[in-house]
């Protein structure tokens, strides 16, 4: 696919200085390549958000205490951002959805 032939040079520069705000380093060669190498179909690779308490215990089913059981166990990880509120990695809560790693008893 020929980027270059479908879009004029000043649309690119506009879209590159667009993003210029998330990407700092882009450049307009960069965006068309970015833009030849992607693939539809293909997830795109992005952060997940940190949980709350709630929310991780929403998804595994569980009581806000086991929860906290959890956390003191190491069971799921979590960041500490200040008094009792935490934030909890979502990659830990999708392991001890894993019938393979076990899930601990509540």
């Amino acid at each position: 696919m020929e980027i270059k032939r479908c879009v004029t040079e000043d649309a690119l520069t506009g879209a590159t200085l667009l993003l210029k705000k998330y990407c700092p380093e882009l450049e307009p060669n960069k965006l068309v390549q970015a833009i030849q190498n992607y693939q539809p179909g293909t997830p795109a690779q992005r952060q997940e958000k940190p949980l709350t308490k709630k929310e991780a215990a929403e998804c595994l089913g569980v009581s806000l205490p086991t929860i906290d059981r959890w956390l003191k166990r190491g069971v799921i990880r979590y960041v500490k951002l200040g008094g009792t509120t935490v934030r909890i990695d979502p990659q830990s809560v999708k392991e001890a959805l894993q019938p393979a790693t076990g899930q601990p008893e509540a």
